[in-house]
């Protein structure tokens, strides 16, 4: 194929086009570089928070265990029928209620706070 330039401004747009060619390409060099640098950042921050919300589960669920094993011994007098005992069952609910009703309502918070993390860590995740 022969290419036929009748002036001098011809030629001038032939090269100035192959200009913006050349330009084009050369900036185009690190695009692909890029591209993979990106797409491997995001892999690991996915992994990262996938990490972070099974550790954050983790935490909850240790504080959950260790709350509940902290509370164990009024089963018997709080559970519905009680222990038959009904004296028994009125001294360990005042004592629970008496010593007992701070640590239920930071339980509650920390639960809240807990919950709340875990539901962000999911939302960006996604």
């Amino acid at each position: 194929m022969f290419l036929t330039c009748g002036s001098v401004g011809d030629i001038l747009g032939v090269a100035s086009l192959v200009r913006e060619l050349i330009v084009t390409l050369n900036e185009s060099r690190g695009a692909s570089a890029d591209y993979q640098q990106m797409l491997c950042e995001q892999r690991e921050n996915s992994v990262a928070e996938s990490f972070t919300a099974h550790f954050q589960a983790q935490q909850c669920r240790q504080y959950i265990t260790s709350f509940f094993e902290k509370i164990q011994k009024y089963d018997q007098c709080l559970c519905k029928g009680g222990s038959q005992n009904a004296v028994r069952d009125v001294y360990w609910k005042l004592h629970y209620r008496v010593t007992h009703k701070d640590w239920v309502e930071q339980f509650h918070r920390e639960i809240q706070l807990q919950i709340g993390l875990i539901n962000a860590l999911i939302c960006a995740e996604a």
